[in-house]
């Protein structure tokens, strides 16, 4: 008779045994993480939208071409809306929102500094000045 020098599969054993299998040691949960506070309020998980913020309002942005790397910030930021690089002509997303800062409810952007309507998303899907917009 020949005897095989490997013990039975532990499942095989477990079947024929009155005492359950060791719980595993590890076991991995899902955590979701909490959204920082810096970033605008509608905020989604990445991978549901192309921007970080979701909601209606304009928001302030952070902008860096992945091309030419030049770097950029906008207070006409938009969800799901891009600016144009001035340098590669191409729609890039902010890596970064959040909301306008309006003390005691009133919009102190700088009115003076002219917003590049020609590389503004928004603007062109608008067709008019994306500021117009309540």
């Amino acid at each position: 008779m020949c005897r095989s020098n490997s013990s039975p599969p532990a499942s095989t054993f477990f079947l024929h045994s009155k005492n359950p299998p060791p719980a595993p040691s590890f076991i991995p949960v899902r955590v979701s993480q909490p959204w920082d506070s810096h970033v605008c309020s509608g905020a989604r998980p990445k991978g549901e939208g192309l921007t970080p913020y979701q909601g209606k309002k304009r928001c302030f942005g952070e902008y860096k071409c992945p091309k030419c790397k030049r770097k950029w910030m906008s207070g006409n930021s938009w969800a799901n809306m891009g600016q144009e690089c001035i340098k590669c002509h191409i729609n890039v997303y902010p890596h970064k929102q959040r909301p306008l800062e309006k003390p005691d409810g009133l919009d102190v952007s700088d009115q003076s500094k002219e917003h590049p309507q020609h590389l503004c998303e928004k603007c062109k899907v608008l067709g008019y000045y994306c500021r117009r917009v309540q």
